[in-house]
């Protein structure tokens, strides 16, 4: 069966929400909903929506703020996981598998630990949920970054595109994944949770993972050597294949 590949939007709540929806097949099962870092979008991770495609139904939200969605009036990771719970409802969708890699992957910590009954597995990737106490990292250390991974197409407009649209909401938005502490939540987490690290990354080192994962009572670490931040995004196939293991695991 072809590989499809689709951009679709609903009303959550009264907000206009855009994402992606990829798969050969209707799995309701197997659904895995990925959720993009801060400043990006659904679109920013084609390439891996595409390879998670092949194996399960992917849906991929411009979340609220970014890309093509409304902008929030909420901020935070606990609001955000609510609003997990609401798009999940109007998908139709009681359990699913959340991926999701910086901010995302905090949303998708936050959503496991404070909504249970929805999320049967978690991967979070180079994920926020523990504050930066050094300060900002700056916004040239990130495009080197950025950079070094090779150029992106969808990554590079993304990024853009909403620094130079909504550049205030997104700023504050840039609070929740820097300031705000996911760890008194992450005791609470039922699901199986592994934590894909990429061992190159400027915004959170390694030793974040680690930390979380002594916090969480069914965690596991796996480090990519030589990734950044957004390897997901550049490489697809690395996360994918690490998704089917730690599927069979379960």
């Amino acid at each position: 069966m072809e590989l499809y590949l689709l951009n679709r939007q609903l009303n959550v709540k009264g907000y206009k929400i855009h994402y992606l929806h990829a798969g050969k097949q209707h799995n309701v099962k197997e659904t895995r909903v990925f959720l993009h870092g801060w400043a990006l979008r659904g679109r920013a991770f084609e390439k891996l929506v595409k390879a998670l495609g092949e194996d399960y139904q992917v849906i991929a939200p411009d979340l609220p703020g970014f890309g093509k969605s409304d902008i929030p009036y909420f901020w935070g990771f606990e609001a955000y996981a609510q609003f997990i719970c609401d798009f999940l409802d109007e998908l139709g969708l009681e359990k699913v598998h959340l991926m999701g890699q910086s901010m995302g992957g905090g949303i998708a910590l936050a959503t496991a630990a404070l909504h249970p009954e929805r999320v049967q597995s978690v991967m979070a990737m180079n994920s926020a949920g523990v504050p930066m106490t050094k300060g900002r990292p700056s916004l040239l250390k990130r495009f080197k970054e950025i950079w070094a991974q090779g150029y992106n197409h969808h990554l590079t407009t993304a990024l853009l595109s909403d620094l130079f649209r909504r550049p205030r909401k997104l700023l504050r938005l840039a609070k929740v994944p820097m300031k705000h502490d996911l760890r008194p939540l992450l005791p609470r987490i039922k699901a199986p949770v592994l934590l894909a690290w990429g061992d190159l990354d400027h915004m959170y080192p390694v030793e974040f993972a680690q930390e979380m994962a002594k916090l969480i009572p069914n965690a596991r670490v796996e480090i990519i050597h030589g990734g950044h931040h957004e390897r997901g995004l550049i490489w697809p196939e690395i996360y994918r294949k690490l998704e089917k293991e730690f599927a069979e695991s379960l």
